[in-house]
């Protein structure tokens, strides 16, 4: 129901940003933005974010683009992965970065999610860095409305996509880790990947379902220097922020 047909040319993707590598501090903004991107109100959101605090890397879930309008997120560079398409409109993930991509890799679930029989999605983006080498980042929406089996089978299927990747990593977005179950699996996997979990200050704004948190950002190869999760009141998510240097 609803699943996106495949992309023609560069439909998911705008790319502007090819002669400018990453740099070896970046910092990285991930926000579930409850398909706000399309309204003024996140546009003035995102923009005073911006103004704020230079963003190298931003992960939205739940984007919200329209299929014959052009999408602009303040001149950056952006690569989507729709897990819905209607006549009008696509929804999913969305990468935006102000850094050279050099592949972008969609993923859309197996499983369909029992309401609405909806897939999720994920994308995964290769950025040049300065001084060589590579940095992995995987945006990702985490299937949920499912069994806890489905979705450690979708974790499974995402984790394939980075296997290989032997440097910088960073993997963010929103997990749907409503249970302890989802939870320890999660973190159980982002060990075995040789990933660290970010830690928060403001922690209280950190969008949790049952007392759970659901949005995470972890990381390997980098180090951390900030994070912080900020209170912007116009989706039932806050965005999480993090600055990061990578290992040289």
């Amino acid at each position: 129901m609803l699943k996106p047909r495949p992309p023609t040319s560069d439909q998911y993707t705008r790319l502007r940003h090819q002669n400018d590598l990453c740099p070896t501090r970046l910092t990285l903004l991930s926000w579930n933005v409850a398909k706000l991107s399309g309204k003024p109100v996140f546009r003035s959101v995102i923009g005073g974010l911006l103004e704020q605090t230079p963003i190298n890397l931003v992960l939205l879930q739940e984007a919200r683009t329209f299929q014959k309008e052009e999408f602009d997120l303040h001149g950056y560079s952006w690569s989507m992965s729709p897990n819905i398409q209607t006549r009008k409109e696509l929804f999913g993930v969305m990468s935006a970065f102000n850094v050279r991509c050099d592949q972008s890799t969609p993923f859309i679930s197996q499983r369909q999610e029992l309401m609405l029989a909806t897939h999720k999605s994920a994308l995964v983006t290769h950025h040049p860095v300065k001084g060589g080498g590579d940095l992995l980042v995987v945006n990702v929406h985490a299937i949920n409305f499912v069994f806890n089996q489905y979705f450690y089978e979708e974790m499974a299927s995402i984790s394939q996509l980075i296997a290989h990747h032997k440097g910088p990593l960073i993997i963010a977005g929103d997990f749907n880790t409503w249970n302890l179950k989802r939870i320890n699996h999660l973190r159980a996997l982002m060990t075995r990947l040789g990933l660290r979990e970010v830690e928060f200050t403001d922690k209280q704004h950190i969008k949790c379902f049952l007392s759970h948190p659901l949005d995470y950002v972890f990381y390997r190869g980098l180090r951390v220097e900030q994070a912080s999760a900020i209170d912007v009141a116009i989706s039932d998510h806050n965005p999480v922020l993090a600055t990061l240097s990578i290992d040289t």
